[in-house]
C-alpha cells in the first residue's frame, strides 16, 4: 500500500486501478462532511460517490505536480452538488408569479400595497404577517 502523496498514488492507479482506493479511504470522511453540510444526509452517500467515480474516471487528466488531490475532489463534489441542487429545483411544480403576493379583503390584486392606508414601509412589512392579523384592517382611507 503506497504511503506517498496523493499525485503518487493517483500515477500509480492509472496502472493499477485499484489503488485508487487508498485516495478513497484518504479523503472520503472529509468529502462526506463537506456535502453532508451542503445537502444533508438523503443526497450525502450519492454525491460522495459519484465524486469519487468521477475522479477515478478522470484521473489520467489530473495535475501530477499537485501534491494534494484534495482541493481536485472539492472542486468535483462542488460541481456534483450544484448539479445537485439544480435538478432538485426542476422538480418543483410551476407556480403563477403572483402566488406569493397577499391577497386582503377588498382589495385588488396588484394595488394591496398602494390602497392600504398604512404609511409605504409599515404596508410593506405587515404584508408578510400571516393574513388573520389583517382581516380588521381597512383597505383603504377610512
Amino acid at each position: 500500500m503506497p504511503v506517498g502523496s496523493d499525485a503518487d498514488v493517483i500515477e500509480l492507479s492509472r496502472r493499477e486501478p485499484e489503488q485508487f482506493a487508498v485516495l478513497f479511504r484518504r479523503h472520503a470522511p472529509q468529502i462526506q462532511r463537506y456535502v453532508l453540510r451542503r445537502l444533508g444526509p438523503d443526497a450525502a452517500d450519492d454525491v460522495v460517490a459519484e465524486t469519487f467515480l468521477l475522479a477515478f474516471r478522470q484521473r489520467d487528466r489530473y495535475d501530477l505536480a499537485r501534491l494534494d488531490a484534495r482541493p481536485w475532489l472539492y472542486g468535483i463534489a462542488t460541481n456534483l452538488i450544484g448539479r445537485h441542487r439544480r435538478a432538485e429545483i426542476r422538480q418543483y411544480p410551476a407556480r403563477p408569479a403572483d402566488a406569493s403576493r397577499p391577497r386582503w379583503p377588498g382589495c385588488p390584486p396588484r394595488t394591496a400595497t398602494r390602497c392600504c392606508w398604512w404609511p409605504g414601509a409599515t404596508c410593506l412589512m405587515r404584508r408578510w404577517r400571516p393574513r388573520s392579523a389583517f382581516r380588521s384592517a381597512p383597505c383603504g382611507p377610512g
